[in-house]
């Protein structure tokens, strides 16, 4: 895929993300789903969280080569969870927006190669993070 392709997808998968999100009274954020034993507050920051865990992982391979673990463990989960678990509704709402406005704008200045779905950053872009956004908006 290209990156205009990517970026749509990525624009795409965000809004049925949200859709689904704004649906949500935020008198229930607190109510324990079936993901985890996660609030949907919890869901909100994991969802956030790896907006800037992937926007770390392609900076980390652009500035090194390093490639980091594929996977999405559930240690970095409980880490994020922990790092944001005094975030209020209002402010989980906050992180949940900006990570994405950051990461769409972080994504829109790499250069078109980064996009390749068949290279390493690519598929953390183009494949993982919409894929993201359409699991946990349904």
């Amino acid at each position: 895929m290209s990156k205009l392709d990517v970026l749509k997808e990525l624009r795409d998968g965000w809004a049925q993300f949200l859709s689904t999100a704004e649906k949500i009274a935020v008198k229930d954020y607190d109510k324990t789903t079936t993901v985890g034993g996660w609030t949907l507050s919890e869901y909100f920051i994991h969802v956030a969280s790896w907006n800037e865990e992937i926007k770390q992982r392609v900076n980390t391979f652009i500035d090194s080569g390093t490639k980091q673990t594929q996977g999405f463990p559930d240690e970095l989960n409980a880490k994020q969870l922990e790092d944001k678990k005094d975030l209020n509704s209002k402010m989980t709402w906050e992180y949940l927006h900006e990570s994405h406005v950051i990461f769409m704008s972080y994504a829109e200045g790499l250069p078109e190669e980064i996009f390749n779905t068949e290279s390493y950053t690519g598929k953390l872009i183009g494949i993982n993070l919409p894929n993201h956004y359409k699991t946990h908006g349904e």
